[in-house]
């Protein structure tokens, strides 16, 4: 398959757990997360990246990252399944498929509705011819068809997931057992952003801002996410909002800001 570079963007990549989960969040993070991001930026000089984790019905723990390079699956699937079996996630696995199939292909009904008998079938045969040594533990698109990057990303990280029960059982799983739910490359954590004391004026422009037709926010208990097109602070008569963030872009960034939206 062809990959057109001129279109690519970011790579959206999912990783995940082959077997039932029998570390704590933390201690797959410490040893199996952590290691494929010192690899992808080693070979595949990925510079920045951002990972959020998340939790499988399954009660496993999976991760999403969001690069800035394009990675081969095959070669991806090969490094994490290699990484994960360092905590016999590979093995276990193995073992699981081969009592399963002890007697020959053996579906799972309770799939069928997302995973046709064919289908099972199909990946049974190649799982077998692998000796189940190399599961599909990972899925990679490229972020192609979202013109708000900067958006999707930051809607993506703050979403709230509220706690479910494990089916079948009376386990309630939260969204984490222990460690860090999101992190990134330490140029991007680096990055500090605009600071300034709030005045009378500052505080009534940033309630205009959160009443705007066209600006959407997400509040949580310690923060709140406002997004915006940045002409609304001019659209809106928000002058002290608009120097401040015209400022800040061309301070950091070396972005001059357009002081009139042209007609």
């Amino acid at each position: 398959m062809k990959y057109s570079l001129n279109k690519f963007k970011i790579s959206f990549i999912t990783l995940t757990l082959p077997s039932a989960q029998i570390h704590d969040d933390k201690e797959i993070i410490n040893k199996c997360l952590n290691q494929i991001l010192i690899e992808i930026k080693k070979y595949y000089k990925v510079r920045n990246y951002i990972w959020r984790a998340e939790k499988q019905k399954n009660g496993n723990i999976h991760f999403h990252i969001l690069t800035d390079k394009f990675i081969p699956w095959q070669e991806l699937r090969d490094r994490w399944n290699r990484i994960l079996n360092k905590i016999g996630y590979i093995d276990a696995y193995r073992v699981s498929q081969q009592k399963w199939h002890s007697q020959g292909f053996r579906p799972r009904p309770e799939l069928y509705p997302t995973w046709s008998k064919e289908k099972q079938y199909k990946a049974y045969l190649r799982g077998a011819k692998q000796h189940w040594n190399n599961p599909n533990t990972t899925d990679i698109h490229a972020v192609q068809k979202i013109h708000n990057i900067k958006k999707y990303i930051s809607k993506y990280m703050t979403k709230h997931e509220a706690p479910f029960q494990i089916k079948g059982t009376n386990i309630k799983i939260g969204i984490y057992q222990t460690g860090r739910i999101w992190g990134c490359n330490r140029e991007l954590s680096n990055i500090t952003g605009a600071r300034s004391e709030i005045d009378n004026q500052l505080e009534n422009e940033l309630q205009q801002l959160f009443d705007a037709e066209n600006v959407h926010t997400y509040s949580d208990v310690y923060f709140s996410v406002i997004y915006f097109d940045y002409r609304e602070l001019e659209l809106n008569g928000l002058d002290a909002l608009f120097r401040l963030f015209s400022s800040y872009m061309f301070e950091t960034f070396g972005f001059p800001i357009q002081t009139k939206i042209a007609a």
